[in-house]
């Protein structure tokens, strides 16, 4: 049996050497772009830096910190980009990977500003300004003046309904809670988002439409346009549990400590909170270490409560942390005096009372806690600093 071969016909042959060609060049390119990026990456030039240069009613402020490859390769794309959305969509994507980022926080504002979303620029300033990303007088004024026209703009709207706003508001809630099942297109998100955006500029409910946007943002994954949003639905009713609730918990997020600092800050010097949040908000206190805001916070509880120990406790201690042993006694002392009160207060005594030299009444409160303990809790108490520098202390005590 005889086999033979067809011949390839030449037109064929030179389609398949034209596609070999077509993909050698590919690689070519690839390969150029891979390593003109890494010799640009020691210092890089980002032409992005010169065109979202702020304009003049928001200063200028850069990070000096050097761009990473991926982030030079983005700003060399897109510096030529007359697209505003792919422009928000840079600078946005940037911020989501270092909240952290004067430069862009900074164009994002003059970007919000230059398509008239004052309510969203007036959000990205307050964003820069708590976060310590901006100490520029001129910006502190705008944005001061801003947040004035934004809340006279909410208590105007909030004597009346908008039908259509809240029925709107109740869509996207709905979409939201049906999207922790099925995921949400990513069509629908940009959708629910522009008409958001687009009705915070058109209606008088400010505070509504910026606490759902906020959800969106955060539903999607940006903490940073969340914080945002939320940030300035807060300033509009600081007392809003909703408010409250909804800004701690995108704040409690890795790399926002210094958003969340200053809200701690911001609310430590209003009167009208709930227990609750006053008590989840001294907590966070406690656990940045924000002592002033610590004191306050739980004399607003006192207020509320002033027959509760703990609240005075935790004054007390923080007081002792500062170093005001005659505030801290004080207030201990009248704690003592409250029911159920914790005998570790006693101890906490002792100790205070070392620090500032008051020896007698520093065993009388030592006494005191040893009627609450076992005799080897008291005895490693002893062995341990402060009370190991009185040797003769246990034959004080009765």
């Amino acid at each position: 049996m005889k086999i033979s071969f067809l011949p390839i016909r030449p037109s064929i042959n030179r389609a398949h050497r034209a596609r070999m060609q077509i993909r050698l060049t590919n690689a070519w390119l690839v390969y150029s772009l891979f390593f003109t990026l890494l010799s640009a990456a020691e210092e890089p030039t980002p032409a992005a830096v010169t065109e979202n240069a702020l304009s003049p009613e928001i200063p200028v402020a850069t990070n000096g910190v050097s761009l990473s490859v991926i982030d030079t390769a983005w700003d060399a794309h897109l510096a030529d980009t007359k697209d505003p959305e792919t422009h928000e969509w840079k600078l946005r994507a940037r911020l989501e990977r270092n909240p952290m980022d004067r430069l862009a926080i900074h164009n994002l504002i003059t970007h919000f500003w230059k398509r008239g979303e004052r309510a969203m620029a007036v959000s990205a300033l307050q964003y820069a300004v708590h976060a310590g990303l901006t100490d520029d007088t001129k910006t502190h004024k705008i944005w001061t003046a801003e947040q004035t026209r934004l809340t006279e703009r909410n208590t105007e709207g909030k004597g009346d309904s908008d039908p259509y706003v809240e029925v709107r508001v109740k869509w996207f809630e709905e979409t939201l809670t049906a999207g922790k099942k099925l995921p949400v297109l990513m069509k629908v998100y940009r959708d629910m988002e522009l008409e958001t955006r687009d009705l915070i500029e058109k209606s008088d409910q400010q505070q509504q439409l910026l606490y759902a946007l906020a959800q969106q943002y955060r539903h999607h994954g940006e903490l940073a346009m969340a914080a945002m949003t939320a940030l300035t639905a807060l300033q509009l009713d600081p007392a809003n549990p909703m408010l409250i609730d909804q800004t701690l918990n995108i704040l409690e997020a890795p790399g926002h400590e210094p958003l969340l600092h200053e809200v701690l800050r911001f609310l430590a010097k209003h009167n009208d909170l709930k227990l609750p949040e006053i008590q989840r908000l001294a907590t966070l206190s406690e656990q940045h270490e924000l002592k002033p805001e610590i004191i306050a916070f739980y004399q607003k509880a006192t207020l509320i409560e002033p027959y509760n120990p703990i609240n005075w406790q935790r004054i007390g201690e923080t007081l002792f942390a500062q170093r005001d042993y005659r505030g801290a006694v004080k207030i201990l002392e009248h704690a003592t005096k409250l029911a159920d009160h914790d005998f570790s207060i006693y101890h906490t005594l002792a100790v205070i009372l070392h620090h500032s030299g008051d020896e007698r009444n520093m065993v009388y409160w030592l006494q005191r806690w040893r009627n609450k303990v076992d005799e080897d809790r008291l005895i490693e108490a002893l062995l341990n600093s402060p009370f190991n520098q009185y040797p003769k202390l246990l034959s004080q005590l009765e």
